[in-house]
């Protein structure tokens, strides 16, 4: 019924609205007590399996009454969990960020490493759940990138992003892409 009301100019006008529309995966919030507005994405999977999981945000913070126009850093934060370590320090610190084909600059690379603790019987933590077999150690791997925020406007017009960890190659999908090209774009 609504249809018929449709005229071709008003749906190239609905249709032109909705290709503008932000992406719902990035996030501007404003926390009074940081006195900053917080701008992130959802975290995106990189990898996931029943083995290992790697996921990946981007995010950067604007003070209230800040003298610089624009944040201090932009961060990529990574999170893997495996049965072992995936990335070890000397690893982690040749993570490479490729935009069409040419390397990002960073300014620090963060690490950090932590694994359960399987001290404690299975059965006293979840009761209610039914174990043959003890859970297996799991590792948290923890890496935060920094970037210029300038570097980091560079994502906004990419075609495709890659993230290269030693012989690993991870790739943001399609919609992945969107995400951090909405992002990249409201850096001031």
């Amino acid at each position: 019924m609504f249809l018929k009301f449709l005229t071709p100019g008003l749906m190239t006008l609905l249709l032109a609205a909705n290709a503008a529309a932000q992406d719902p995966h990035v996030v501007s919030d404003h926390k009074k007590q940081l006195k900053a507005t917080l701008v992130y994405t959802d975290k995106m999977f990189l990898l996931r399996s029943d083995a290992q999981t790697i996921d990946a945000e981007f995010n950067f913070r604007l003070k209230d009454k800040a003298t610089r126009p624009q944040p201090e850093r932009v961060d990529l934060q990574m999170t893997v969990t495996s049965l072992k370590p995936r990335y070890e320090k000397s690893r982690a610190a040749d993570l490479l960020i490729v935009v069409d084909g040419v390397t990002l600059r960073t300014e620090k690379i963060l690490y950090l490493l932590l694994h359960s603790d399987n001290s404690i019987p299975f059965e006293r933590v979840k009761p209610f759940v039914a174990r043959t077999r003890p859970e297996p150690t799991r590792y948290l791997e923890m890496i935060t990138v920094y970037l210029d925020p300038q570097e980091a406007k560079k994502l906004a017009g990419a075609k495709s992003v890659k993230l290269r960890v030693g012989k690993d190659e991870l790739a943001f999908s399609d919609v992945q892409m969107n995400t951090v090209r909405d992002f990249a774009a409201r850096i001031p």
